[in-house]
């Protein structure tokens, strides 16, 4: 019985420093003026989008100034919400400690495709699926995806996969670019594939087909349909067909068909 007093007591006791820190901590930074920033922008995946002067301007422009106000004056939720809107930007963080700082930390968008529609527009779908537009600032080195298609930006942003997005959007354009990150998920995860192509086509039969870096031949992948198994046929013959007969040897490889590969050889001039 004595115990379970003495637990009870103690963990009220907790419990009211706890509320008594609380409180305290909330009149300190009522009081506490705003003394600096500090600024990190995540650019662990190579991507230079949005840089730490992009950020402290926006603040400036707040009239948010260092000295002049309160940390309890600055809305964090407001903050996190507009750098949250920049295109470019995937999540954002902002948040103020006792010392009066203002800590801001930025991660972007990570494209990993950049679409050329025949219309003329030409933007990038990120990792997560999303579109994002061009930048002015920085161009992202990623796979390209051209061909017969039409699909101007304003017609699928802001989400390529997202069920929210409360937009009007051609089922075969969508599919299409669905189709075409799906195909560059493969690519840009094996570190084979990856380092032999750099284009993406679809062209006017509805098939992708692959432009590789190295030899003067086009990869016929077809629809996307057991596309994983297509590579591992394409693998295989590379290793041990292309390093016998050439690079240079065939005008196409054909993926199209169930378990097999055929190829075109190149004319003789």
């Amino acid at each position: 019985m004595i115990k379970k007093i003495l637990h009870t007591t103690l963990w009220f006791s907790s419990f009211l420093v706890l509320i008594l820190l609380l409180g305290f901590t909330e009149k300190s930074l009522r009081e506490i003026p705003y003394k600096q920033m500090k600024i990190s922008v995540d650019t662990r995946n190579e991507t230079f989008f949005v840089n730490t002067d992009d950020i402290e301007k926006a603040i400036r422009n707040m009239g948010i100034d260092e000295g002049q106000i309160h940390l309890r004056s600055i809305n964090i939720r407001s903050l996190e919400d507009f750098f949250n809107r920049y295109p470019s930007v995937r999540k954002s963080q902002v948040f103020s400690s006792i010392d009066g700082t203002l800590h801001i930390h930025v991660e972007q968008r990570t494209p990993v495709l950049r679409v050329y529609s025949r219309n003329g527009d030409s933007y990038y779908i990120d990792k997560d699926g999303k579109l994002m537009p061009l930048s002015t600032k920085y161009t992202s080195r990623v796979m390209v995806l051209n061909g017969f298609f039409d699909i101007p930006f304003s017609q699928m942003y802001p989400f390529l996969y997202s069920t929210e997005a409360q937009i009007d959007v051609n089922d075969k354009n969508k599919k299409l670019l669905q189709d075409a990150f799906e195909i560059n998920e493969i690519i840009r995860n094996d570190a084979f594939l990856h380092a032999q192509f750099s284009q993406l086509y679809y062209n006017s039969d509805g098939d992708f087909e692959l432009i590789p870096r190295v030899g003067n031949h086009k990869i016929v992948l077809g629809k996307n349909i057991d596309t994983r198994e297509k590579f591992e046929k394409l693998k295989i013959f590379y290793i041990e067909g292309l390093q016998k007969t050439g690079w240079n040897t065939y005008e196409s490889i054909n993926l199209k068909f169930k378990d097999q590969v055929v190829c075109t050889k190149k004319s003789a001039v």
